[in-house]
């Protein structure tokens, strides 16, 4: 099983970058797959992808940096995704590890990093 943590330096403090993240409310803007977002239950927010609904929670809040989440899909299968936001001086490092789980082809574990990628981006470019 292959792993690859993707990350990408945004010139704005971890603190902000952290809170834009961690609010459910930005989740479709900066990750095209969740095409909305509504509060649920007990910290698990119930999104709408084009796999059909499924439930998004993130760890709970903290002053790590610690933005790892769990989706959890309709068909039963759950992702957790370890994500962090490290202070780099002025700036940080956004970081998310990618999993090539069983029965994933290596085409696929690379297209999942090329999305990881942009998604990174596409929080850097919002903020900055």
């Amino acid at each position: 099983m292959n792993v690859e943590t993707l990350s990408v330096a945004i010139n704005v403090p971890a603190d902000k970058v952290y809170g834009f993240v961690r609010d459910p409310n930005n989740l479709p803007r900066w990750v095209p797959f969740f095409e909305s977002v509504a509060p649920g239950q007990d910290g698990v927010w119930n999104v709408v992808t084009p796999d059909g609904p499924a439930g998004f929670e993130f760890a709970p809040d903290n002053n790590l940096g610690v933005l790892d989440h769990r989706i959890r899909f309709s068909s039963g299968a759950t992702l957790i995704n370890p994500m962090r936001v490290v202070a780099n001086g002025a700036g940080c490092a956004l970081m998310f590890t990618v999993f090539q789980n069983k029965g994933m082809t290596d085409a696929r574990f690379q297209e999942d990093m090329r999305l990881v990628e942009k998604d990174l981006n596409t929080i850097r470019l919002l903020l900055e």
